[in-house]
């Protein structure tokens, strides 16, 4: 038998009124088989899901959001606000900059370090670019849903 092979499948859906998400998984070649199968064990056509459903599916099956070149997980607000959260392997991580960048309207970015799922450092960027640190032991991060 050959080595397992990982693919990538990217998730949008609407989530609520005013946002909407798109997710990254990687899943492995018996997952992506189950996903791509037309007919159940009975030979009856199969619903294949979509969307959230397919979010909340894909995570059953034990597939874990990643994305080697790019966020794994976006959320895009109505107003303009926007995350990005970038993971490898289902843990927040990013070797060229912050996992978790928080975009708001108003030019100020809130970004956090992640080194295989352990937080490193908060910093809040101002319009302009300069960063200010946050305590690890101070106020939690600005509220953002988690993946």
């Amino acid at each position: 038998m050959g080595s397992e092979q990982t693919f990538h499948i990217t998730v949008a859906y609407q989530d609520g009124p005013d946002a909407h998400v798109t997710k990254v998984y990687a899943i492995d070649t018996k997952t992506f088989r189950k996903l791509h199968r037309t007919k159940d064990w009975l030979g009856r056509a199969r619903d294949q899901p979509t969307g959230e459903a397919l979010a909340v599916w894909l995570r059953k099956k034990g597939c874990k959001l990643d994305s080697p070149d790019g966020p794994a997980f976006v959320q895009r607000y109505a107003c303009g606000n926007r995350v990005e959260e970038y993971y490898r392997n289902g843990e927040k991580h990013r070797d060229d900059g912050p996992a978790v960048v928080v975009h708001k309207t108003d030019g100020r970015r809130y970004e956090t370090y992640y080194v295989r799922g352990n937080l490193q450092k908060y910093l809040v960027r101002s319009p302009n670019g300069t960063a200010i640190p946050l305590s690890l032991s101070g106020p939690p991060h600005p509220r953002y849903p988690s993946p």
